[in-house]
C-alpha cells in the first residue's frame, strides 16, 4: 500500500434519498402514500435528475384489471414533474350493470391521465437542524377522457321523475 493512500481521510457518504418510487398517478410515493422526498433529484452537480419510469398491472378478478404507466423527472433539485396514465379494464361490470337495470353503460374501460408537479419546501435536516422534516407541496391535475360518456349514459339510464 502506498503512503499517500494510508493518510487519506475516509469519504463520508451523504444519507441517500429513499428509493425512487412513485404511485400509479405518477408522483413520488408508493401505493396511496405521498412522499416528502423528490424522486431521483439531480446529484453530483448534474443539472437534471434521472427519469424514473414504472409500469404496474393488477388483476382484480372477473376480467377487471388495472394498468399504469408512469414517468417522473426532476429538472431541479427541489422540483418534480410527473405523468401517470391509468387504464382500468371493466370486464363484465358494464354488462352486470345493464342486466341489473341500474345503468346503460357500454364502455369496457376507463382511462385517467394524471399530471403532477411537486416542490420540496424543506429538506430533511435542513439548516443543520436534525429535527426538521422533509416538506413537499404539490398540485395534481386529472383528466378522464371518458367521463362525459359515463355521464351521458347514466343520465339516459335514469328513470323519469314522477
Amino acid at each position: 500500500m502506498k503512503a499517500d493512500q494510508t493518510n487519506k481521510a475516509p469519504v463520508t457518504a451523504e444519507k441517500p434519498a429513499p428509493l425512487p418510487l412513485h404511485q400509479i398517478e405518477g408522483n413520488g410515493g408508493i401505493f396511496a402514500t405521498l412522499s416528502a422526498y423528490i424522486v431521483n433529484p439531480p446529484r453530483n452537480g448534474e443539472p437534471v435528475g434521472r427519469p424514473s419510469v414504472g409500469f404496474a398491472y393488477v388483476n382484480l378478478g372477473h376480467e377487471l384489471n388495472l394498468e399504469a404507466l408512469t414517468i417522473t423527472e426532476s429538472p431541479f433539485k427541489r422540483l418534480e414533474l410527473g405523468y401517470g396514465w391509468d387504464h382500468l379494464g371493466l370486464g363484465d361490470l358494464p354488462l352486470a350493470l345493464r342486466n341489473a337495470g341500474l345503468v346503460n353503460y357500454h364502455q369496457d374501460e376507463v382511462q385517467l391521465h394524471n399530471f403532477n408537479a411537486r416542490l420540496q419546501i424543506l429538506k430533511e435536516g435542513e439548516f443543520d437542524q436534525k429535527w426538521i422534516p422533509a416538506l413537499t407541496a404539490g398540485v395534481h391535475y386529472k383528466y378522464n377522457d371518458g367521463i362525459s360518456e359515463v355521464n351521458n349514459e347514466t343520465k339516459r339510464s335514469r328513470p323519469a321523475a314522477r
